[in-house]
């Protein structure tokens, strides 16, 4: 069961508890969708429920954060966003929100929640695309550096692989989730089409990983001595570590997001990559190898649509999850079966 809606009577009671009882509402509004210039700005909170509260004699906004969901799926990820936060905030230049509390009792709220700073900024996805005219191309490709170099940053935050298979296991576990979801469906993707693409996987030596790294959330900018600045990171509690070429094909595509392809992502002159001014600001702190790029570029595509259909196309809502089955799913899986074919794994 999902949660809608938090009384003002909770959240004041709940700024009363976080910063003492002298603390009074002033105003409060949700964080909802929005667009500009026909851009998609904010993007909403699926998982979340999230609020802009100000207290009154108070110059600092805060956001307050609940889990959507009533039942303990989620409540996990507060204590991961606090510590990722802390891993940036100690080992990089990258702003990020100040988390005053969480709390996954259900004492003051029907679900967990977590109190942190709210800070102003405009989405890198935002301000780089190419149709907003609020950025001229000097300052998206000064945007897209700047992103470039704090995401190699935040790549610097690494533990060696328990194994080298690790990567290899991260897109089986997508895999195992969209085969959930079309089981005992007539979805045009089957379970045999998801056996092929496995054993794709297994033996791809693009996938095996000696290192694995903290990846990226969300990258916010501001304004900043006449320029732009990074302002702040955030959307961090389904951060992990794991393959930093998976964030940066994310990064390369953000603003056309991987779930926005109509067609299989295929990098086929990646030699050409090394001009984007991201990857120009990612490659003053490390090389980048730009066959492992475009080798695992596929793989991350299915992995975001995987994900997608994980929580938008649960296996248990029965009859008619096929009648919205994009034809995506099907045309990833045989891209990586004819990559296999045609061009030789991991080439």
């Amino acid at each position: 069961m999902e949660i809608t809606s938090v009384a003002s009577e909770d959240i004041a009671m709940i700024a009363r508890m976080v910063f003492g009882s002298h603390a009074a509402v002033d105003w409060i509004t949700e964080i909802r969708p929005s667009s500009a210039h026909g851009i998609l700005k904010i993007c909403g909170c699926n998982w979340n429920l999230s609020y802009i509260v100000s207290l009154k004699d108070d110059p600092q906004a805060y956001v307050f954060r609940f889990n959507r969901r009533r039942y303990d799926r989620g409540d996990e990820t507060l204590e991961i966003e606090q510590r990722n936060y802390a891993l940036i905030a100690a080992h990089t230049d990258v702003p990020t929100p100040r988390i005053y509390h969480v709390d996954v009792s259900r004492r003051l709220a029907p679900t967990g929640y977590l109190v942190m700073d709210y800070m102003r900024g405009d989405s890198y996805e935002f301000l780089t695309h190419p149709q907003n005219p609020t950025t001229t191309q000097a300052e998206k490709d000064e945007i897209h550096r700047q992103a470039g170099h704090a995401t190699v940053q935040i790549h610097t935050i690494s533990r060696r692989a328990a194994s080298a298979a690790v990567g290899v296991q991260h897109v089986l576990s997508r895999l195992d989730a969209l085969e959930h979801v079309v089981r005992n469906t007539r979805c045009r993707v089957t379970a045999q089409n998801i056996e092929r693409c496995r054993q794709v996987v297994r033996s791809d030596p693009a996938l095996l990983l000696d290192i694995e790294a903290l990846s990226v959330g969300e990258l916010y900018f501001a304004r900043s001595n006449g320029g732009w600045a990074v302002a702040f990171t955030c959307d961090l509690e389904w951060v992990d570590y794991g393959d930093p070429y998976f964030d940066l094909v994310r990064m390369l595509y953000a603003h056309e997001p991987l779930w926005s392809l109509k067609a299989p992502l295929m990098m086929s002159h990646p030699e050409t990559m090394g001009a984007h001014p991201f990857l120009r600001g990612y490659e003053a702190g490390r090389p980048v190898d730009y066959q492992k790029l475009a080798a695992v570029a596929t793989y991350a595509h299915l992995c975001c649509m995987c994900s997608i259909a994980r929580e938008l196309y649960q296996a248990d809502e029965g009859e008619g999850i096929e009648t919205r089955e994009p034809p995506i799913y099907l045309e990833l899986l045989e891209a990586i079966e004819q990559k296999d074919r045609t061009k030789g794994i991991g080439t």
